[in-house]
């Protein structure tokens, strides 16, 4: 028996037309065109949003399909939007932002940044972070001035020594230093100014100087 082919289906014949964008909503398109207001939604290549009064090209077949194709002229401010998951790649090559006045980034969930090296210029900076965790190897930094404000500071060292030419250090309540052992050097003068003073030492008090005054 003689096997029958399938008559073929005859392709849509798309054609482009301009139209101009009535309504916006997500996914959706009403557009204006030269035979009337016709539904369509946004081609994947189109990067541009439509929004209502954007000049766009189409392309609408016969069974009544149209897609925007592209935005041709903007009525409002570019919005670049795609839908899903996306991933800007840029292959051989370097890739630059760069506004003449502000870039913003935002996002609800994570940001990540993963770079060999990483420089950061800015005029004046401003973080507000609920909380941070800095883990690295060294850390350099140089300021002509620092002025911080914290209620409570936690400090856990190795090793920690500090140089200045002066140091001077307000303490409204209790100060208090423990160590395993301590040794104070000064070149000129060391003055203790106190109210009251205790000095208590399990075994040796040792004093030496040519001259000791007291009373």
């Amino acid at each position: 028996m003689p096997m029958t082919r399938p008559s073929p289906t005859a392709a849509p014949s798309p054609s482009l037309e301009y139209g101009r964008v009535l309504e916006a909503a997500p996914g959706n398109f009403h557009v204006e065109t030269s035979f009337g207001t016709v539904q369509a939604v946004r081609a994947v290549s189109c990067l541009v949003e439509p929004g209502p009064g954007d000049k766009v090209l189409l392309s609408v077949d016969m069974t009544g399909g149209a897609y925007v194709l592209s935005v041709l002229e903007s009525a409002s401010a570019l919005t670049l939007a795609v839908d899903g998951d996306a991933r800007f790649c840029v292959r051989g090559g370097s890739l630059t932002l760069a506004a003449d006045k502000d870039l913003a980034l935002a996002c609800p969930g994570e940001m990540a940044a993963s770079a060999g090296q990483m420089r950061l210029h800015a005029g004046r900076g401003e973080a507000v972070i609920e909380r941070v965790s800095l883990v690295g190897r060294a850390l350099k930094t140089q300021f002509r001035r620092v002025s911080s404000v914290a209620k409570s500071v936690d400090q856990v060292f190795r090793s920690f020594t500090m140089r200045a030419q002066e140091s001077t250090r307000f303490v409204k309540e209790h100060d208090e230093v423990q160590a395993g052992s301590q040794r104070v050097l000064v070149e000129d003068l060391c003055a203790l100014h106190a109210k009251n003073h205790s000095m208590i030492a399990e075994e040796h008090v040792v004093i030496n100087a040519d001259q000791i005054h007291m009373g």
